[in-house]
């Protein structure tokens, strides 16, 4: 009897991070479905659990055969257990800085870039750029243009003119305040006063929350005006068309029908209803007609 025998051929792999907790077997692990490719995501996951940490690790997706069986894909995950051990010797703790005012606005897209830095600010940027580990809580609105209509998405800062660090003491914060849009340490009695992880965790998962909320209210104003859109255009279509169309026969089927025996004036009108409701599938061509999605700063 032939034994199963297991062949396993790489696809590809993917950098990103996973979100790990002591285990008193093991001494660490990876939580159920720990891995992430954004990094923001990974750290609200992780404000989850107790002494949870983000550490890098790199996914890979590998096609497996066994013989008597299908072929099928699995993913492995190998995370940096070794980035661990150096953050264990270290004292890392939050710290706020005070942040200019122009500062918080959002930097310049870069080309390429992972999505945990997709929509940073320029004082999110600054301070990654020089090895930083930085949080500044935000949150989105949409904004209506004067021109065109079209919506635009803006990350805003929660707390305005503050960010947070994640920072070993031992290394001082001259560093820090030479930075640039840092205008100082926040201290007290002349020392960096220190921000408990505990009131950083719940800021995470509060923003985050809030944009689950955005991208839920804005998936649903989006269905909302693509199906009354739908309807509009559909009641225009039956309109500029003949009479007589049977009940089984869709609006479509008998535009494409009776397109040869209608005026040139008429096609071309049916052609732009049509071309309308095919533009339908693409968000953006909804803007003019949905609602825009709008959060206050603090809640009222």
């Amino acid at each position: 009897m032939q034994s199963n025998q297991e062949t396993v051929k790489p696809i590809g792999a993917q950098a990103g991070f996973a979100v790990v907790i002591p285990d008193s077997m093991a001494g660490w692990k990876m939580i159920d479905q720990g891995f992430t490719l954004d990094q923001s995501y990974a750290a609200v996951r992780a404000a989850g659990f107790d002494k949870a940490r983000v550490l890098p690790a790199v996914q890979e997706e590998q096609e497996v055969s066994i013989v008597t069986t299908d072929v099928r894909t699995r993913f492995t995950v190998t995370v940096d257990w070794q980035s661990l051990a150096l953050s264990e010797r270290r004292t890392e703790q939050w710290y706020a800085v005070r942040v200019a005012p122009n500062a918080q606005k959002m930097a310049a897209k870069i080309h390429g870039a992972p999505a945990y830095r997709v929509a940073e600010t320029i004082i999110e940027r600054n301070l990654r750029e020089k090895g930083i580990d930085v949080y500044m809580p935000a949150f989105w609105q949409e904004r209506r243009q004067h021109r065109g209509g079209k919506l635009r998405s803006r990350r805003l800062p929660f707390l305005v003119g503050y960010a947070f660090i994640r920072r070993d003491p031992g290394c001082g914060f001259e560093a820090i305040r030479e930075i640039e849009g840092v205008i100082d340490v926040v201290s007290f009695a002349d020392r960096p006063m220190t921000i408990p992880e505990e009131d950083v965790r719940f800021l995470m998962i509060t923003m985050f929350d809030r944009h689950q909320a955005f991208l839920f209210q804005k998936a649903q104003n989006i269905e909302e005006a693509r199906f009354k859109r739908r309807q509009k255009l559909n009641a225009d279509l039956g309109r500029h068309l003949p009479k007589g169309r049977g009940r089984t026969v869709s609006l479509r089927t008998y535009a494409d029908e009776c397109m040869g025996n209608l005026p040139k004036d008429a096609r071309k009108r049916i052609l732009g209803i049509i071309s309308a409701i095919d533009g339908l599938e693409h968000d953006g061509a909804l803007d003019e007609f949905r609602k825009t999605v709008y959060f206050p700063n603090r809640d009222d």
